[in-house]
């Protein structure tokens, strides 16, 4: 792989700050130094086992699809999955995984050549969305009429990936929406940001049905224009049952014991965190701080060039705001990125492995979300961690709102690893019927969604009850671990 710098010469680019090679490698390892060295945690062993039958990499993958020219992967590689990102401000660390933030001027002329054609239209068309928003709103500070970041992810054996930012009001929709409707064409599936205060599964019905609506014009947009992929819900909040950092939920471990019911599950499947957070008023406080009502007050935020830029902020464990990782990430916010992660990187496989056309796929959600579905797509292991540490969050779709705290401990007493595996594949995919009923009123698209069937674990013949170790098998491990760790202390 030819070096950034040289990069930036060939495309004459000096203005852009590209990140370090190592960006992703050094983030990781500023979080691994926090495990035991000696003895695995049960949580990693747990998240190892399932990303192995699940089928899905633990780790940095290659996006090489078989079969392909080895020279268009060679060039794909080289001028947008192995660049890490750009600065678009240092002293603040606001950072862009945006292919017009890292060719300002364009595509490079080679990449161009190589790239699927249904992937190129797609970034051209967003050049000319921020080229008109530049046009219409040049100095605008209006957050309706700013564009919001686009990513691109090569996902394994080459599936094209676009995470696309999306502001949640309907202006903001009515002055993006003929951009996002003209790249949606181009799409083989559409991935539509969950309702937090509605069941999982339910939201794009709601959606396709709000007529005037955000994401309902968007989807009916889309599909005006020609998709016919489906639409895809993996979104896992839920909060018409119970939300773990509800502020009037579980935050105080003298009020109420969930806390310290929260602490024995995390001190025994995870005990390296617990290092950290030494008891369950700390981890009170680490709740409050990764509140999702609450954070949306500290987001961090700039615009340029007529986009916003958002991020959701991380903490350290002294509270402070940090943007990178820090081994200590829990809550709603970070347990739905991290499945939403998990779950792209299935659909992908499904496509790779011939379950559903391939073809691109457009995931809309929130731009505050990016950064650390960025982060959990590098790291698919590590978002298998924060799921497992937060599995009430996880599960909330299953819990009997009547018996919540019960329900809850009961959870993290004796999880149900069954259940959690079958909560943690479930996706919801719908497509449009194709009789639609007919009526006069131009313009007003009558169709209805039609739920497609997606079992990935009966796709893959895969048994929930088998697929994860049992606690004696965990415990062998972790024995034959620290028995090789003895041996190299006592050679020493």
């Amino acid at each position: 792989m030819k070096k950034l710098e040289k990069i930036k010469k060939e495309n004459n680019e000096q203005s852009v700050n590209y990140l370090k090679d190592n960006y992703w490698f050094k983030m990781m390892k500023n979080l691994v130094k926090y495990y035991d060295k000696n003895v695995p945690d049960s949580i990693q062993i747990r998240a190892a086992a399932i990303i192995e039958k699940l089928g899905i990499p633990s780790g940095f993958y290659s996006s090489l699809e078989p079969g392909a020219d080895k020279n268009k992967d060679k060039i794909i590689a080289k001028y947008l999955t192995n660049v890490p990102g750009v600065f678009i401000n240092k002293r603040r660390h606001i950072i862009s995984y945006d292919f017009r933030d890292m060719y300002p001027d364009g595509l490079p002329e080679e990449l161009k050549k190589v790239l699927d054609l249904k992937v190129l239209k797609i970034m051209e068309t967003e050049y000319w969305h921020r080229d008109e928003i530049h046009s219409r709103h040049e100095g605008s500070e209006d957050p309706d009429n700013l564009d919001a970041p686009i990513r691109y992810i090569r996902l394994p054996n080459g599936v094209d990936l676009f995470s696309k930012g999306y502001a949640h009001e309907q202006y903001w929709q009515m002055n993006h929406g003929e951009f996002l409707k003209e790249m949606n064409k181009y799409a083989n599936l559409i991935v539509i940001e969950g309702m937090f205060d509605i069941p999982f599964g339910e939201s794009l019905d709601v959606h396709w049905e709000e007529r005037g609506g955000d994401y309902s014009e968007l989807m009916r947009q889309a599909t005006d224009n020609g998709f016919d992929g489906y639409f895809v819900e993996i979104d896992p909040r839920d909060e018409t049952k119970i939300s773990m950092e509800r502020k009037d939920s579980f935050h105080l471990a003298e009020i109420h014991p969930f806390i310290d019911k929260y602490f024995e599950y995390l001190k025994r499947e995870n005990p390296s965190l617990i290092k950290i957070i030494k008891t369950p008023e700390i981890l009170s406080q680490m709740f409050r701080l990764y509140n999702s009502l609450d954070q949306a007050r500290y987001l961090k935020t700039l615009i340029k060039d007529e986009k916003l830029f958002l991020v959701h902020p991380y903490y350290t464990k002294d509270g402070e705001r940090t943007l990178d990782p820090t081994f200590l990430e829990m809550g709603q916010m970070m347990c739905s990125d991290a499945v939403m992660a998990i779950r792209l990187l299935l659909i992908g496989k499904l496509m790779a492995d011939g379950h559903i056309e391939k073809g691109p796929i457009i995931d809309y959600e929130g731009s505050g979300h990016i950064d650390s579905k960025t982060f959990f797509l590098q790291y698919p292991q590590y978002a298998m961690e924060i799921i497992l540490r937060t599995i009430g969050e996880l599960m909330a779709p299953e819990i009997k709102k009547e018996d919540e705290i019960d329900e809850i401990n009961k959870i993290l007493d004796n999880p149900d690893w069954t259940k959690i595996i079958k909560q943690l594949v479930k996706m919801i995919f719908k497509k449009v019927e194709s009789d639609p009923q007919k009526t006069t009123e131009p313009g007003l698209n009558q169709k209805k969604l039609i739920t497609v069937p997606m079992d990935y674990l009966k796709l893959y013949n895969l048994d929930a009850k088998t697929m994860m170790p049992k606690d004696e098998d965990i415990e062998k491990i972790q024995t034959a671990y620290k028995q090789i760790q003895d041996k190299k202390v006592d050679k020493e």
